[in-house]
């Protein structure tokens, strides 16, 4: 089955500083702009999220909703991008290397931190966190990543999703001719990825637009745990 997902996805998110109370245990991630969120009561992670947030870093609405997920049952890890990439000189090339090579083995440590680096994993970033969220994965190609959370993206160029023998891919910008086209609500879609979101009552209260079959969202739904 070959099926492709143009996604948008919008969420408002204020500002203010982020704080999370969980120390982690390896020396290496103590020292970087990283904020845990175990899965709530000490149960096994649904799936493990690994959150970039904005131009800004990562503040107090990035922090409710990590703390949110957490509560649901996910694994999350913030991460302050802008703090991150303050280290090194202001080089795109150096940069795109840096998320190529470096972040994927942040992401894969800080899961693992937090026991969730066995489980499927969503790759979210708010605003300039959700463009550089869209090209790592286009680019780096992460292993056990299932879906990209996109909040507010500040490119015009949207992500395609494109799902091929229960594999799912996304690359930044449209590719080839779309079955299905989507726009969303962030909690709507959040809701609906959990199963706790009827189709029909979004998309009759207009939370979730879509031009293409509404199979092919239930079976791009599929694609995420329970």
């Amino acid at each position: 089955m070959k099926l492709r997902l143009l996604l948008v996805v919008f969420a408002v998110l204020s500002c203010a500083r982020a704080h999370s109370s969980y120390r982690p245990r390896d020396p290496e991630l103590q020292r970087e702009p990283l904020y845990f969120y175990p899965a709530h009561g000490g149960q096994k992670p649904r799936a493990g999220v690994f959150f970039l947030g904005n131009d800004l870093g990562f503040w107090g609405p990035h922090q409710k909703l990590a703390q949110r997920l957490a509560e649901d049952g996910y694994a999350v890890v913030g991460f302050d991008i802008k703090a991150f990439l303050e280290r090194y000189p202001d080089s795109a090339q150096l940069r795109d290397s840096i998320l190529v090579h470096d972040v994927p083995l942040l992401m894969k440590r800080s899961l693992h931190e937090l026991g969730a680096d066995s489980r499927p994993v969503v790759l979210a970033g708010h605003s300039f966190g959700a463009d550089l969220a869209l090209w790592t994965e286009a680019n780096a190609r992460l292993p056990g990543v299932v879906g990209i959370l996109a909040l507010g993206p500040t490119k015009r160029d949207h992500p395609t999703v494109t799902i091929r023998d229960e594999k799912l891919q996304v690359s930044a910008g449209h590719v080839g001719q779309p079955d299905l086209q989507l726009t969303a609500d962030s909690q709507t879609w959040l809701r609906f990825l959990r199963k706790e979101a009827n189709l029909v009552w979004a998309l009759l209260r207009r939370k979730i637009r879509i031009h293409g079959s509404p199979k092919l969202l239930l079976a791009f739904g599929r694609c995420f745990p329970s």
